[in-house]
């Protein structure tokens, strides 16, 4: 079974063809292909993965289908390889685990804040309740009072 792309292991593989099919939309080639290797996001890298992905729809074959047997090739190439690749890669790892970390600790300090809202809530409502009830006894015994005068 062929493995994916691992980004930050090995280049993105850019087709050649593809770049000149893309010339024709008025996009800078060499731009795209940068931002490819990059391992950037934009209009440009953008609809040169649609063109892979309507290749792959048409069963043309290209190296970018990173599924195909010229990819797997490509992929097991040490020069397409970054020579940094493996600590890119923890590093990234790292900074996953980082954002987890502060998620969960938000979520913690949310529910703890959320506790503390709650309690003060049924406290408030609590009071209140024995609020209404001094209130209402004490209107009875008014009540009561007048009623006596009366």
């Amino acid at each position: 079974m062929t493995q994916g792309i691992n980004i930050y292991k090995t280049i993105y593989p850019v087709d050649e063809r593809i770049l000149h099919i893309i010339k024709e939309y008025g996009l800078d080639q060499n731009a795209i292909k940068n931002d490819l290797i990059m391992n950037k996001f934009n209009e440009g890298t953008s609809v040169y993965k649609q063109v892979v992905k309507i290749l792959i729809e048409l069963k043309i074959k290209n190296i970018s289908d990173l599924w195909s047997e010229e990819f797997a090739l490509y992929r097991d190439d040490t020069k397409n390889k970054y020579h940094d690749g493996d600590q890119r890669y923890e590093d990234f790892i790292k900074k996953v685990d980082e954002k987890y970390k502060k998620i969960e600790d938000f979520i913690t300090d949310f529910k703890e804040r959320e506790d503390k809202v709650v309690e003060r809530l049924y406290l408030r409502k609590i009071k209140e309740e024995e609020d209404n009830k001094k209130v209402m006894e004490e209107k009875k015994n008014k009540f009561k009072y007048y009623r006596r005068i009366i």
